[in-house]
Formats: C-alpha cells, sequence, structure tokens
C-alpha cells in the first residue's frame, strides 16, 4: 500500500515530538491514549441505534461510535510518535470492533428498512471516511498488526465502500453541499488504499465530478452560506480530496488551480464578527475557532490568503493529516485590517468600523441548512455580540424532516424580522430584490417570504454610519393590516429598559415610543441535550396602522 498523504516523514515526527509549538496536542493525545487504555470501549447497541427512530436522538449512538474510531485513529497515531508496542494490541480490537459493525453510516443516515446489503454498504459522511482512516492506520502501521486483522479489515473496506461505491447510487454523488466534498474525500481515499489500479481509472472520473459538483454549491464571491463551521468541515474535505487526488496524479491533476477554488479559501477572511465570534446565519455556530490545519494548508497553498494567528491548544486531534497540514512557522500569523464586504450572490453585507461590526441577509428562505431568516442580521460592539442571529439548534430527526420550522432556532420566530399579522416568514425559494448595495448602505425586499397577499411591499434599510447604524423598514399594504410586530433579538440580557432606549451589552437600541408599544419576552435556545441558552425578544409592536408603515431604529 501507497501513502498518498505526503509529508509524514521521520522528520516530521520528530518534529511533532519536540517542536513547542506541538507540545500541547501532543500532551493532549498521550493522556487521551492512556486514559482510553484504562476502559472498554462501550458496546454498541440495537437500542442506541433504534432511538433516533423512536425519539429522535442522534448523540447516544454517535458518542459511541465515535469513540470507536477516535480510538483507532489515536492508538496508531501514539504508535507512530512514541513507537510503543503497547498500542498495538488495543488497535487491532478497535479495528475488529469497527469490523463488526453491521453499518457504517450513522442512524440517522442510513434507514432501518433498506436492504441488510444496501445498509452494509451506505456510504455517509462517517463511513466513507472511516474506510480511508483504515486505510491510513494499515499503510502506516500494518506492518505491526496481526494478520487477520489486517486482511479483515482490508475486506471489510473493499465489500462496504469499493463495491458500495460502484454498486449504489446516493443521493450525494449529485449534490452541490458538504456532503458531496466529505463523502468524495472518503472514498477517493479508500480507492487508493484498496482498489486496483484498474477500479480507481475506472471510477476516477466519477469522483472528480462529485467534486465539481462541490464547487459550484459556492457563487463566484466565495461564500458559505452555511456559514463558518460548514465551511471548514466540508472545504478541508474538499482540500483533502484535491490533495489525495494531485499525489495521486502526480500533479496532472491540480484543482487547487481553479480560481473559484482560490476564492473559496478567502471566506475565512471575511466572516468574522470579532475576534472571537463569527456570522452565524443558518445552522453554524458562535465561535469564531479556525482551525489550524486547514488555515495553515491554505496559506501554504495560497500566500495572499490571510489567515489568524493560531497559537496551539490542549485539543487531542487524532488525525495524522492534521499534524502534517499544521505549519509551526505560521503560528504567529496575524490577518491585516477587517474589511467592509458584499457578497452579492449569497447578499450578505458585511460592514466593519472602528465602532462596531454588522453583518445581514438578505437572500431566501430556501438555503442549504436553511433557516427562515430574510432580513437577519448581528452586531457587535467592544469585542461581543449583541442583536444577534441565533444559530442553530440541537441536531435531531425532527430538526431535519416537516417538523424543522416548528423548532425555534430555524423558524423566523427567533430572528429579528418582522412578525406580520400574526404570520411568520415561510419557506421560500424567491431571493430578495436587493435596491441598494454600497459600502455603507443595504437594501432589499422581504415580503415574498411572507405568503401575505395584501402586504404589496417590504422594504428594509440598513445604514451605517461610523458611530451608528440605522435600521427603517417600510410597509405597503392594499388594507390596514391586522397588527405589525417589529421582533429584535439578543442572546444577551437587556440592562436597562428606559422608554424609547434600551441597553444590550454596549449597543444602546433607541425607538419611537410614540409609534410602536414595547414587550420583551424570552425562549429558549436548545443547542444540545446539555447546552441551552436564554434568548431574549425585543417585540415593538405598531401602534397605529395604516397601509403605508415606517419604522426606524437606531443602533449605537
Amino acid at each position: 500500500m501507497k501513502a498518498y498523504i505526503t509529508g509524514f516523514t521521520e522528520e516530521k515526527i520528530e518534529q511533532i515530538k519536540t517542536h513547542p509549538y506541538y507540545s500541547m496536542k501532543v500532551e493532549a493525545l498521550k493522556k487521551y491514549v492512556e486514559d482510553s487504555l484504562l476502559t472498554e470501549p462501550k458496546r454498541i447497541k440495537f437500542s442506541d441505534i433504534h432511538l433516533f427512530v423512536e425519539t429522535g436522538n442522534r448523540s447516544v449512538y454517535q458518542d459511541v461510535y465515535f469513540n470507536y474510531t477516535s480510538r483507532m485513529r489515536a492508538y496508531a497515531l501514539a504508535y507512530l510518535l512514541f513507537k510503543d508496542d503497547k498500542y498495538i494490541t488495543p488497535l487491532a480490537d478497535m479495528i475488529w470492533n469497527i469490523c463488526d459493525l453491521e453499518c457504517w453510516a450513522l442512524p440517522a443516515h442510513a434507514p432501518e428498512k433498506e436492504t441488510i446489503d444496501k445498509r452494509r454498504c451506505w456510504l455517509d459522511l462517517c463511513s466513507t471516511n472511516l474506510g480511508a482512516q483504515i486505510g491510513e492506520v494499515l499503510v502506516m502501521v500494518g506492518d505491526k498488526l496481526p494478520e487477520l486483522v489486517v486482511r479483515r479489515a482490508t475486506a471489510q473496506v473493499r465489500e462496504r465502500i469499493i463495491e458500495g461505491y460502484k454498486k449504489y447510487k446516493f443521493w450525494w454523488y449529485d449534490a452541490t453541499s458538504n456532503w458531496s466534498a466529505v463523502c468524495i474525500a472518503g472514498v477517493l481515499g479508500s480507492y487508493l488504499y484498496f482498489a486496483t489500479e484498474e477500479e480507481i481509472e475506472e471510477q476516477l472520473p466519477n469522483m472528480i465530478k462529485t467534486a465539481e459538483g462541490f464547487l459550484t454549491g459556492f457563487d463566484a464571491d466565495g461564500c458559505c452560506m452555511e456559514g463558518y463551521g460548514y465551511w471548514a468541515y466540508g472545504f478541508s474535505y474538499f482540500c483533502n480530496f484535491a490533495d489525495l487526488l494531485r499525489n495521486y496524479t502526480n500533479g496532472k491533476i491540480d484543482m487547487f488551480k481553479n480560481p473559484r477554488v482560490h476564492q473559496v479559501a478567502k471566506f475565512q477572511e471575511n466572516c468574522a464578527i470579532n475576534e472571537n465570534q463569527c456570522i452565524r446565519f443558518s445552522d453554524c455556530g458562535e465561535y469564531y475557532r479556525p482551525a489550524a490545519p486547514l488555515a495553515h494548508f491554505l496559506k501554504n497553498e495560497y500566500p495572499d490568503v490571510q489567515i489568524p494567528s493560531i497559537h496551539p491548544n490542549g485539543y487531542p486531534s487524532t488525525s495524522i493529516r492534521d499534524y502534517v497540514w499544521e505549519d509551526p512557522n505560521l503560528e504567529n500569523a496575524k490577518m491585516d485590517e477587517l474589511k467592509s464586504c458584499i457578497f452579492t450572490d449569497a447578499q450578505w453585507f458585511i460592514y466593519r468600523s472602528q465602532k462596531y461590526n454588522f453583518a445581514c441577509k438578505a437572500g431566501h428562505n430556501n438555503e442549504p441548512h436553511n433557516h427562515n431568516d430574510v432580513g437577519s442580521f448581528m452586531i457587535s460592539k467592544d469585542g461581543r455580540v449583541t442583536f444577534t442571529d441565533p444559530g442553530g439548534g440541537e441536531y435531531t430527526r425532527q430538526y431535519f424532516s416537516s417538523e424543522r420550522y416548528t423548532i425555534l432556532e430555524p423558524s423566523s420566530r427567533s430572528h429579528s424580522v418582522p412578525i406580520i399579522n400574526g404570520n411568520l416568514q415561510k419557506t421560500v425559494a424567491a431571493k430578495s430584490t436587493v435596491f441598494v448595495q454600497n459600502e455603507k448602505e443595504y437594501a432589499f425586499s422581504m415580503q415574498g417570504v411572507y405568503g401575505d397577499e395584501t402586504l404589496k411591499m417590504l422594504k428594509r434599510h440598513f445604514v451605517c454610519e461610523e458611530d451608528e447604524i440605522i435600521l427603517t423598514d417600510t410597509y405597503e399594504f392594499d388594507v390596514v393590516p391586522e397588527s405589525v410586530v417589529e421582533r429584535l433579538v439578543s442572546l444577551v440580557e437587556p440592562t436597562s429598559m428606559e422608554k424609547g432606549r434600551i441597553t444590550v451589552g454596549a449597543t444602546v437600541l433607541l425607538y419611537d415610543p410614540e409609534v410602536v408599544d414595547f414587550e420583551l419576552n424570552t425562549d429558549t435556545c436548545v443547542r444540545s441535550a446539555t447546552v441551552s441558552e436564554k434568548l431574549y425578544m425585543f417585540d415593538f409592536k405598531v401602534k397605529n396602522l395604516a397601509k403605508d408603515i415606517k419604522i426606524e431604529f437606531k443602533f449605537i
């Protein structure tokens, strides 16, 4: 077997073991491995798998599954770094246990009612990359493992991934989402390690087509509408695929020469709302924690790409590729001052001043990981987001079903958008019309996402001055509406609520109490089974209803 991860040489191993940059990570890895050796992994139970069908819960099974795969990678990496034979038997046991699993895909992805054969070959985000990870382990330490373990693992990857890719057609083959990048990277890795040259050449055009499909999911401006976390996830696997492909073809096929790839690589520069938090439209998480491996890889690939200074941390990474891609020479890299920008295709507007950072979106309500959020915006002042977009909720079966918009986070009731005649925004694919877009001003239509035939026009208009933001909503109705409520949301508790003036963190919101009545409501954003946050909803009910209404807010 040939190693298609270039750079994991004896010199690199020595650097990992001795360079101060890696010291915290290596110590964390060693602690993780030593602690793991003291405990037996939990058994995979059918009841854990079936829990997704019964309740929608994903985490119980996934916690056990990911513990299996993490242990496998960690034991292999620990052996490579420390050359201690005590890691070999636990590694063999983990590979054997993984081979025992009925299905390598997650219950959320592989329906129970599918045939046993197709479930065994089900190709999802996890199963495909598990095949590639087993290949990496075998090529690095296979000569130390029992021959039967190697034979069985090889047969399992061939049966599940190599033959599964030939035999079945899965939806992500033609997708433009992260799925296509993540899965095809795993398929290519599995093929390179376990397939014949003839099999690779036969299937390679199909794989390249899927990777190119992922790129078409980005507009020319390179914006990832799913947010920073999904950009880092999907694009890192795309880079994995492109790197493997380039190595396999000895540079003859180099997807990094594609200008769109170069543009997508720059997304990281623009999606920070402050040093620690990111623009979090859609299901994006809150915190801006750039991944060193991807950032360093991109910087070495494209010198003009800006990356933040990333200091080593104590996270016990078990990925061989992470260690290879990280470059200690880039530890003190520093981004230039962040600039205002407009993602024209995605309809994101980002403005930065000395006083605050601001981001808003128009777009439509049928986007990847969609929230019904046309008009949503965020403000960060003094390094803290005040008025916000709530981001993603807990991933359950219901969250990705027809029940999605009954859940707080994806629905418009958790966003800073109006409620008209008691109605929330609907899931509509029609894109907003942008009326004005320049460095300090952005205006766009919103009426199309309400499905209200009496609403002729709703224009949201932001003007960004050096020390204030002015939000104006202008309504035109055929008939006088029953109610109009302007909702603004925050995850920060207000410290002062005077008439016409509300203080949220460092941001002061000014409104006209002669025009609207104010009421504070709260709800709970559920992030996981154990984490939740209180959402503060500032509701401003229009007093004097008419066919033509104009509401203005100032944020200072």
